[in-house]
């Protein structure tokens, strides 16, 4: 798997584990980890739902080693997720989660952090 970085900068990870339905990336170097963990799902169904929900989640961790100014280290996580019913349109799914990647890819992840809603 590879992933864009700071900089332009691509990181490839490695599958470390694949099993029912997930998997797990990870590259390590003297200065940061970057893990990378993907999970499918079916969630139960809820009352007044029409099915039960597929869930499809990625979650991106980098921690940078001794960083912090204690000489501890930073940890970040942003994860994504996609839930619709299991006869949902892929489609229509994948044309929301495009819109979420177009949002997360203009100014919108600055103003979030800065506690901007």
């Amino acid at each position: 798997m590879t992933l864009g970085g700071s900089g332009g900068t691509a990181r490839t990870l490695k599958k470390i584990n694949q099993d029912n339905y997930s998997a797990e990336y990870l590259e390590r170097t003297s200065t940061d980890e970057i893990r990378c963990k993907i999970r499918h799902t079916v969630e139960s169904q809820k009352d007044g739902e029409y099915e039960p929900l597929e869930r499809h989640n990625v979650e991106l961790t980098r921690i940078e080693f001794g960083i912090n100014p204690d000489g501890s280290d930073m940890k970040r996580v942003i994860s994504y997720t996609i839930r619709a019913g299991k006869s949902a349109d892929q489609g229509a799914s994948g044309n929301l989660a495009y819109a979420m990647s177009y949002w997360t890819d203009t100014t919108s992840v600055p103003a979030l952090l800065g506690w901007e809603s």
